[in-house]
């Protein structure tokens, strides 16, 4: 995580901003390959059969990077906005950055080496910021028209 630290802003950074470095950082985090293969398969392999040291891992890093996601989303959400689909919204987020990593090999079979190779990080950050802001608007703008109003509209689950 030293290695790629948190972003920090100075006073009056546009939340979009925040957005796409907080992409970014994620991205260079979990989808570039920092440490040996080893380690990433041993992070994945406690994401699906936690350990004790799961708790840990959640404690030290999981939960204060989604803690600042979080905070992003609540800059750029009405703040009457549901905590429950805010918390969606972030697991959106997050899941499309880990599907990078998760389905790597996958991609790399569908697409080609070269194909996936050029879906370097700068243009992650730019597609998934993108579709996560055009997320947020439409999930903003259908939380002000209010579930009465929407056509067979349910709180998320």
């Amino acid at each position: 995580m030293a290695r790629v630290p948190m972003p920090t802003w100075p006073e009056g950074t546009p939340p979009e901003q925040k957005l796409r470095d907080w992409v970014r950082m994620f991205l260079n985090r979990v989808a570039v390959d920092h440490e040996p293969a080893w380690h990433a398969q041993l992070i994945m392999r406690e994401m699906l059969l936690p350990t004790k040291a799961c708790a840990e891992f959640v404690k030290e890093y999981v939960r204060p990077t989604f803690g600042v996601m979080q905070e992003i989303l609540g800059e750029l959400l009405p703040g009457d906005f549901p905590a429950r689909r805010k918390l969606l919204i972030g697991f959106s987020i997050a899941g499309q950055i880990l599907h990078y990593r998760t389905a790597r090999p996958v991609l790399t079979m569908l697409l080609g080496p070269e194909t996936f190779q050029s879906l370097d990080v700068e243009t992650l950050t730019d597609h998934i910021t993108a579709f996560s802001l055009a997320a947020i608007e439409r999930f903003a703008k259908q939380d002000e028209v209010g579930p009465a109003n929407r056509a067979g509209a349910e709180e998320a689950p």
